[in-house]
Parts: C-alpha cells; sequence; structure tokens
C-alpha cells in the first residue's frame, strides 16, 4: 500500500471549498428592552441606536465592503431589512414594519453575513 501524503495546500484548497458558502459571521438576537444577543458566530457586540436599529460588531473583520447580508425577524407583521453603509467590521441592521413602514424592535432577530474574511 502506498503511503498517501497531504500537503498544506491540498488542505487550503478543501477548506476554501468548503469555507465559500458558509456565513462568515451571524447574529442571533432579542431587539425588544435590554438588547441582548441570544446566540452568534464571529460578533463581538449588539448595540441598541434606537427603535429597530442595531449595530452587529464582528470579532473579526471582513476582508471587503463587498459581502452578502441576509436577515430575519419572527414577528410576521415585521419585514426585516438590512439597510447598511457596508464597512469591514460593522453591520448596520433596521427592523422595518409592513404596516407603517417604520422602525420597530423584535424579540427574536437574525442577521447573517457572507464574504471573504481578512
Amino acid at each position: 500500500m502506498a503511503n498517501l501524503a497531504i500537503t498544506a495546500a491540498a488542505i487550503d484548497e478543501a477548506l476554501g471549498y468548503a469555507n465559500s458558502g458558509t456565513a462568515k459571521a451571524w447574529n442571533y438576537f432579542n431587539g425588544t428592552g435590554v438588547v441582548a444577543i441570544r446566540e452568534s458566530y464571529n460578533i463581538a457586540l449588539l448595540t441598541d441606536n434606537g427603535t429597530g436599529n442595531y449595530t452587529s460588531t464582528l470579532t473579526s473583520a471582513m476582508a471587503t465592503t463587498s459581502f452578502g447580508i441576509g436577515g430575519t425577524g419572527t414577528n410576521f407583521t415585521q419585514d426585516y431589512r438590512v439597510v447598511t453603509t457596508p464597512t469591514t467590521t460593522d453591520i448596520f441592521h433596521r427592523i422595518i414594519s409592513l404596516s407603517s413602514g417604520n422602525p420597530t424592535d423584535d424579540s427574536r432577530s437574525t442577521v447573517s453575513i457572507f464574504g471573504n474574511l481578512a
């Protein structure tokens, strides 16, 4: 039986394929009352900027400001929209009410970021 040699380049290539479609950061949080992170990955801090307006600060920065963002809320009367001025370290997101068009708090919200880490 021949010995198999696995190179560092082969490992890097395999990990690159596996990681290219995964979220580089996500935040599941309570956005009502005293806001709090429930579960997260690569999120250092959640800041409440006012009604329905939050900032998730990344632990590890993104490589550029060209990344994909998605978000959801659990209240079916809310339409969760991610409104952001991209930076490599902060994600600004807002929950907008479908009925009024105004920002509103939601108790179970998420935001996910897809792209390349620095």
